[in-house]
C-alpha cells in the first residue's frame, strides 16, 4: 500500500524552507549517502557496535545560523 503523502502532487519535491533548518544548507547528493552505507557495510566499520550514523545534513542539530526571516 502506498502512503498518502507519496500520492501527493508535491511528493518528491524539496521544500525550500527545509534548507533553512539544516546545518549544511543543501540537500545531500546521492553519493554522500551511498558512502556512509558503503562504510557501514565494509570491514572498516567492523569495530562499530550498535552505533547510529545519521546522514541528515545536521537537521537534528538545527540551523548553524538562524534564518534571517525568524
Amino acid at each position: 500500500a502506498m502512503h498518502a503523502s507519496a500520492a501527493s502532487p508535491t511528493a518528491g519535491k524539496a521544500d525550500p524552507d527545509l534548507y533553512k533548518k539544516l546545518a549544511v544548507a543543501r540537500v545531500a547528493e546521492p553519493d554522500e549517502v551511498t558512502r556512509m552505507v558503503m562504510f557501514v557495510a565494509s570491514k572498516d566499520a567492523s569495530y562499530s557496535t550498535g552505533a547510529e550514523f545519521i546522514v541528515d545534513g545536521g537537521y537534528l542539530l538545527g540551523a548553524a545560523v538562524p534564518p534571517e526571516d525568524s
